[in-house]
């Protein structure tokens, strides 16, 4: 029974994870990221760090395009902390 409610809720996390951002701020988009990837650690399911950069990119949205383009172009791998960083500055502009 227990294998079934974590594999139900690591199921639920996973497409949480891939939804797009909807009317939050990006702070609070990254955050609930964050959390939703230690929830996914506590029942021993981890996201890696080039996996979250991933689901970030892909979910923030259209009018961060033009920044996730570029992000997404880097010849290094960007963190997910240093991603956070760079979208909530241009969420500022």
């Amino acid at each position: 029974m227990y294998a079934s409610k974590s594999k139900s809720r690591m199921m639920s996390l996973k497409d949480k994870l891939a939804q797009p951002r909807v009317s939050k701020s990006v702070s609070e988009y990254f955050q609930s990221i964050r959390t939703m990837s230690d929830d996914l650690a506590l029942i021993n399911s981890p996201v890696s760090e080039d996996d979250l950069v991933i689901y970030a990119l892909n979910g923030i949205g259209q009018e961060y395009k033009e920044i996730a383009v570029g992000i997404r172009a880097r010849e290094s791998v960007i963190s997910y902390e240093e991603l956070m960083e760079k979208m909530c500055d241009y969420e500022l502009f």
